[in-house]
């Protein structure tokens, strides 16, 4: 095999370990007329953002029950508020900065998510 051929198949090689490495399935979960997505924010924390059928209403990129602008470290986390949300708008309110941290701790939201902590910082 000459030189070009095999700098060829490693380049294609490379390029597709790293397209596997930075494309993740998305989640995303429906609830009447609204869909929640998890996002990920430019510090590889996450937020969520609501949608009533196309239209984005909503969207949280931090942890709505802190004031420092961080994202949630999980993405289930990111997803259990964003559904809690959801169901605050099926029911006429809108005040995601209602959420306590013992209602997150009781969705189910995980302690390190719960910490008043910014996850970037060691």
């Amino acid at each position: 095999m000459n030189k070009n051929k095999l700098l060829l198949i490693l380049s294609i090689l490379f390029s597709s370990l790293l397209f596997a490495q930075t494309s993740e399935t998305p989640i995303e979960e429906k609830m009447g007329k609204y869909t929640i997505k998890v996002i990920t924010n430019a510090d590889s924390t996450y937020g969520y953002e609501i949608y009533e059928d196309t239209r984005l209403v909503e969207k949280q990129a931090k942890r709505p029950f802190f004031t420092f602008s961080s994202g949630f470290v999980h993405k289930q986390n990111a997803l259990l508020i964003g559904k809690w949300h959801a169901t605050e708008l099926m029911e006429g309110r809108n005040n995601k900065y209602a959420l306590s941290i013992p209602k997150a701790r009781e969705l189910g939201v995980s302690e390190d998510d719960l910490q008043f902590k910014n996850p970037n910082q060691n």
